[in-house]
This record gives C-alpha cells, sequence and structure tokens, in this order.
C-alpha cells in the first residue's frame, strides 16, 4: 500500500514539473511569473517530500526484512540450544560424579 501511494506521488509530481512551463517572452498575464515561480517552488518541495517518503518506506521495509530474518534465526536456533543444554547437563553430570 506504502509503495502504492509513494508510486501515485511520484506520478503527480512528475506530471506537475511537465506542467509547468517557462516561457521566454514576457506573459500577457500580470503575476504569471510570480505564480509560475510559486509553482515550480512547490514542485520542488513535493519533489523532495515525496524523495523522504520513499527512503522512510524502504527504511521500514529493511527493518522489517531484518526483523524477519531475527525471527526465523531464533526459530531455527531453539533446537540447537535445547541439543547444546542437555550436552553442557551430560558433562556437568559427569564432572560431578567422575566415579560413575
Amino acid at each position: 500500500m506504502k509503495v502504492f501511494v509513494v508510486a501515485f506521488l511520484l506520478l503527480a509530481v512528475s506530471s506537475l514539473e511537465a506542467a509547468v512551463v517557462k516561457r521566454q517572452a514576457q506573459s500577457p498575464i500580470p503575476g504569471f511569473d510570480e505564480l509560475s515561480k510559486m509553482f515550480s517552488t512547490w514542485a520542488d518541495v513535493i519533489t523532495t517530500g515525496t524523495q523522504d517518503i520513499i527512503k522512510q518506506v524502504q527504511m521500514e521495509e529493511l527493518q522489517s526484512q531484518a526483523q524477519g530474518f531475527v525471527d526465523k534465526s531464533k526459530t531455527h536456533m531453539e533446537p540447537v540450544k535445547a541439543e547444546v543444554n542437555k550436552f553442557l547437563e551430560q558433562i556437568m553430570k559427569m564432572l560431578n560424579n567422575p566415579g560413575q
């Protein structure tokens, strides 16, 4: 879901940037240059924000993958841990009771 939102924002930002066209000639509409600068600034802010969101989503995905790896490792190590504990108990019994 997060990836879909990020993709939608990227598409929106790219279409906004494509829609803003700087012209060489003076515009007959008063205040058009200021409005154009405002939209350009707005597009830059959205682009920066979108990039930040993408980085955050990637970090969250990395963290969840790492957590999954740790959980899987713990699950796989439980039988090994039990066997090592049994082995150590046997060694301790042998050391405490050398004649038996």
